[in-house]
């Protein structure tokens, strides 16, 4: 069975980031019906430098 879940998340700003959805997760033990919350880490390796070119692609990508 696949489940797609749309998450919004507007800020990962550090390694390590969780993003919680409730109601999302795994169904519980004793009430099947009833889902836990679903968390996200979010595991990121963030650039020591970039070069130019590499600076000016980031800045094309993100928005203003």
């Amino acid at each position: 069975m696949s489940v797609c879940v749309c998450v919004c998340v507007t800020v990962v700003d550090s390694p390590g980031y969780r993003k919680t959805v409730p109601g999302e997760g795994m169904p519980h033990a004793n009430e099947p019906t009833r889902k836990g919350d679903l968390v996200i880490e979010f595991n990121l390796d963030f650039p020591h430098l970039l070069t130019p070119d590499k600076k000016a692609l980031v800045r094309k990508a993100l928005p203003n």
